[in-house]
């Protein structure tokens, strides 16, 4: 008779992961208060050092936070009526802000502005990758569904919307033209800029955020706990670590940033944060930060930024 305790061991060894976890570590970190407690959903730098934070309140307000001092002191910087999902910036300065209801914002450096451009769809934009051209993709939906990708010309055009059956969550360029999508057990890749995209061979997980080190190396991460990876510039996935497959035990990572090929962090709920040394291969779990749902980790040469759910800004000195 095939006992279920021996079932429970094979399907144990079924789930055992490619990379693995270690022993857990305490992390010293500062708690930065801002000037609301709103969401905070999305972290970015500017080349000079500027930093953005993007968040807000569903359809009730939008919020964009700035710091001159890389993340040590907050200002509001802009008020809009609808939650800012995203921002980013270029290695060269541009920068695009996305939210709720098709807001789209895109910075001049001129004289450190944002431009408000209202398109003629109100999709919830998710996510907004901008690479060196200034050519633009955001992705979004809602409730899992309604999926699409906005493909936005320098000149800031609305050029093509397309749509999937599922929600999209993130979206990254790996260069010029080739750039990654995905979402809820949905990943894309495009390498004409977004006018083509094809499906990826990953599924069994909502896929929450999609990052590349460099040209060859990138990382998918999903909220049921999905880490894979690509050394070979996205042609092919290898899955370090499964989703889980028991209700309510789901890690919910939602974020991943590298700050060099070797050393990264992904960030996640109930206070989840894990650290790389060996580009993604063996995880450290930190065991001293607070239950908190961390939205985004931002990691560069000297600090790591975490931001989440009631104003929570953490700042780690790396």
């Amino acid at each position: 008779m095939f006992r279920p305790f021996f079932l429970l061991i094979f399907l144990s060894f079924l789930l055992l992961p490619a990379c693995e976890r270690e022993t857990s570590f305490s992390i010293q970190y500062d708690t930065i208060v801002p000037s609301t407690n709103d969401d905070l959903y999305a972290i970015a730098m500017h080349p000079t050092g500027l930093m953005l934070l993007a968040g807000g309140v569903g359809w009730e307000r939008g919020i964009l936070l700035k710091s001159n001092d890389f993340g040590r002191s907050w200002i509001t910087d802009t008020l809009v009526s609808a939650t800012l999902s995203a921002v980013t910036f270029t290695a060269n300065g541009y920068g695009r802000v996305v939210g709720k209801s098709g807001i789209y914002y895109h910075y001049a450096e001129a004289d450190d502005s944002w431009s408000f451009v209202r398109f003629p769809a109100w999709d919830n934009l998710s996510s907004v990758a901008v690479n060196q051209s200034g050519h633009t993709l955001a992705v979004g939906g809602s409730a899992w569904e309604n999926g699409h990708i906005w493909q936005i010309s320098p000149q800031h055009q609305l050029l093509r919307v397309d749509s999937f059956s599922n929600e999209l969550s993130a979206v990254c360029f790996r260069d010029s033209t080739t750039a990654f999508a995905v979402g809820y057990g949905i990943a894309l890749k495009t390498e004409d800029m977004g006018l083509h995209w094809q499906y990826i061979d990953l599924h069994g997980d909502f896929f929450t955020d999609v990052c590349f080190v460099n040209e060859q190396r990138g990382f998918i991460i999903g909220a049921g706990g999905l880490i894979a990876r690509s050394d070979n510039g996205g042609e092919t996935w290898e899955v370090l670590q499964k989703p889980s497959i028991f209700p309510g035990r789901n890690p919910g990572l939602r974020a991943i940033s590298f700050n060099s090929d070797k050393v990264g962090y992904i960030c996640g709920d109930k206070g989840l944060l894990w650290k790389t040394i060996d580009g993604g291969l063996h995880w450290q779990q930190a065991d001293n930060l607070p239950p908190i749902n961390f939205k985004d980790v931002l990691a560069n040469d000297t600090h790591t930024i975490l931001a989440g759910e009631n104003g929570t800004i953490l700042l780690i000195d790396n």
